[in-house]
């Protein structure tokens, strides 16, 4: 009798143990005991009922995924994403308190590795971040984030990186909006590199700069607008090209509010490119002195030479008196340009 109930419990353990896991099952002290089961595919483990400790393994939807204090306590979830990627859900205290959600690989409209998190502080009324990058696919890499407070156009940060730069752009920041901090940097478009920044929208502080490029004159030109207060309030403009038709060029003008209220306007040239040297160009069978007279205007057009003059008479004393010092020193030093050393002459004559 005893060897045949032995048997019996014998052949039942071992027709459990080829049953499917779906049929496992153990509980002791109720729903707020210690359960395990394999409902749904994978293997549930719980501790303490729906608010204690519960985790789960496998299954149809996800990986693994645990819980410790319910909905409003700390869960996280490793499973597969709506793209097709791998997904990691985070949440500390609910709805309202800390989430974030990670996808990794997936369908990539550009073709890439791509990887994106977003995250929340607080709920929709908190802070809310979205950052994304993806390797590879039609650009090398890129990179974007985004912070709100908020609902609106709260931004704290937006940022947007390209390599190589498409669409011009290579990075562009934003740091509270419109008019907190801006920056972009990309192509322009003579194809050189562009920087752009504003600091309290439209009417703060706002600079447009580019360098290289194509340039006319075959140099490096490098270009900068600038205002502050906008259209009405001080705008400059200044201008530089390095080797070229000329050594190197630079202008800059600057005015007060819209129409002809110029602080200050300067143009330099290095050498000039007509008379080079101060000599008159004749025709080459000409002979004789004329054939080689210095010119004292030549490579300075009229019209420059009575604006700068004037703009050296309107000085202050004490500048005007150290510009004809320095005129003398270039006249007597020689080996200056001579549109550059007539210049000085005329404004050594000066009253």
């Amino acid at each position: 009798m005893t060897y045949s109930r032995w048997t019996t419990a014998l052949g039942i353990g071992f027709a459990s143990a080829l049953l499917p896991l779906q049929a496992v099952a153990l509980d002791i002290g109720g729903s707020n005991g210690i359960s395990v089961n394999g409902t749904g595919g994978g293997l549930n483990v719980s501790v303490g009922g729906a608010n204690g400790v519960n985790a789960t393994v496998g299954g149809a939807s996800s990986l693994a995924s645990v819980s410790v204090g319910g909905a409003s306590g700390v869960n996280a979830n490793v499973g597969g994403s709506s793209s097709g990627g791998l997904g990691v859900n985070a949440s500390v205290g609910g709805s309202g308190g800390i989430n974030s959600a990670t996808s990794l690989g997936g369908n990539n409209a550009s073709g890439g590795l791509g990887v994106g998190t977003t995250a929340s502080i607080g709920g929709a009324g908190g802070v809310n971040a979205d950052v994304d990058a993806t390797v590879g696919g039609s650009s090398l890499a890129t990179a974007s984030a985004l912070a709100n407070v908020g609902a609106g156009d709260n931004t704290l940060l937006d940022l947007t990186v390209r390599i190589p730069p498409t669409s011009g752009d290579l990075a562009n920041v934003s740091v509270g909006g419109a008019n907190g901090v801006n920056a972009a940097i990309g192509s322009t478009d003579s194809n050189g590199l562009g920087v752009d920044l504003s600091i309290g929208g439209a009417s703060g502080v706002n600079s447009s700069t580019s360098i290289g490029g194509a340039s006319g004159s075959g140099g490096l030109d490098v270009g900068t607008t600038a205002s502050i207060g906008g259209t009405d309030g001080v705008n400059a403009d200044v201008d530089a090209t390095i080797v070229g038709s000329d050594l190197a060029t630079a202008n800059a003008i600057a005015n007060v509010g819209a129409g002809d209220n110029t602080l200050a306007e300067i143009s330099v040239g290095i050498p000039s490119v007509a008379g080079i040297g101060g000599i008159t160009p004749t025709n080459p069978g000409d002979t004789g002195p004329a054939a080689t007279s210095p010119n004292p205007n030549a490579g300075i057009p009229a019209s420059d030479r009575t604006r700068s003059l004037t703009m050296i008479n309107d000085m202050p004393a004490g500048d005007r008196a150290k510009a004809k010092t320095r005129c003398k020193d270039v006249v007597r030093s020689g080996g200056f340009d001579a549109s550059l050393v007539s210049l000085c002459k005329m404004v050594i004559a000066l009253r």
